[in-house]
């Protein structure tokens, strides 16, 4: 068996490799209140890391945890998109059906404890979590795309809001769908059963648009164009008082799903953040396995300075431990030692 000293130090090579070689994930960020202006914002990339939470207004856990979210946020604003998932139970006071049609399509949908955590679709983590253990299941996730899908999400803002997600390069389409997903911060709710003091709530999951390539997979060669009017045949979407168009089109070997729609005016289009991925899902129920690539364009305090606390923080733990690991090995071998 190998000595602890060799597996302390292989853990640390490991670590060191992983944080050097971590992509480098694609967001724009946007200083707070940049929507409500007319303009035209887009992104490119894939690489960024679509990181789900399912929390509810009722758990005093949760709140605990969420100041520790704004932390990786606000370090890996541009590596990692946060979405927040509230249970239509009835008690949970910012929930909506965006939100329960999200958590039924994905793992979260088997989960019985709040907060719980995805990664690009795949549960890690359930209950209260610390700041070590999200860097290291972003770490983990990152290095745990081989390749990603190729996006470009662009939105437009003038009477109405129109946002294109669009899939390019080399890519498969066989059971994939293209899903957009809009946030906001700042939501005000009733904490019910929760911290008395606490009554905004962030990154909330407000609408969702979803749109199937499977009609698609016979005409890899050729042009397509499906128009609104015919979008039940490859999309939904689920949004309080939206009422969305929704248009899919294949142009010279790239696809896109374009929406329009008047945002309600019970948005505060400062604080929403807009996020596009392509996922692999069950062919029968279109249930999410997996996310193959996504990108953000969200609105957010910008300082001049950012925070890389967290960073040391978590580099400082992997060699402490090391460290410590290693000099119980020697203590235990001048032990045993006749």
């Amino acid at each position: 068996m190998p000595s602890i000293k060799l597996q302390t130090y292989s853990i640390i090579y490991l670590m060191a490799i992983l944080i050097v070689i971590s992509p480098n994930s694609s967001a724009l960020i946007l200083p707070v209140d940049t929507f409500p202006n007319e303009g035209s914002y887009s992104e490119e990339g894939g690489t960024t890391i679509l990181m789900e939470e399912y929390t509810a207004t009722w758990c005093d856990i949760c709140k605990l945890t969420d100041s520790k979210l704004e932390q990786i946020s606000s370090v890996n604003k541009d590596r990692i998109a946060l979405v927040a998932l509230h249970p239509l139970d009835g008690t949970d006071t910012v929930s909506n059906m965006a939100s329960a049609q999200r958590i039924s399509r994905t793992i979260f949908s088997e989960s019985t404890m709040t907060p719980a955590f995805m990664f690009d679709a795949g549960l890690e983590r359930e209950g209260a979590v610390e700041l070590f253990d999200i860097q290291s299941e972003l770490l983990e996730a990152e290095n745990n795309r081989k390749k990603y899908s190729k996006l470009n999400l662009e939105t437009s803002i003038k009477d109405t809001m129109r946002i294109t997600l669009s899939l390019k390069g080399d890519y498969s389409i066989n059971n994939t769908v293209l899903t957009i997903l809009i946030t906001e911060n700042n939501v005000q709710g009733n904490t019910a059963l929760s911290l008395e003091d606490v009554e905004s709530y962030d990154r909330v999951l407000q609408a969702l648009f979803v749109a199937n390539l499977t009609l698609f997979t016979n005409s890899e060669n050729s042009d397509e164009i499906i128009l609104p009017q015919d979008y039940h045949t490859f999309g939904q979407y689920w949004g309080e008082a939206i009422s969305a168009t929704m248009m899919l089109k294949k142009m010279d070997g790239e696809i896109s799903l374009e929406v329009n729609f008047q945002p309600p005016s019970s948005w505060n289009l400062g604080n929403i953040g807009i996020i596009g991925a392509h996922e692999l899902v069950n062919s029968s129920n279109e249930f999410v396995l997996s996310t193959l690539g996504s990108v953000q364009i969200i609105q957010m305090n910008i300082y001049e300075k950012d925070d890389s606390s967290i960073w040391i923080i978590f580099i400082a733990i992997i060699f402490s431990t090391g460290f410590a690991l290693a000099y119980i090995d020697k203590y235990i071998k001048k032990s045993s030692t006749p």
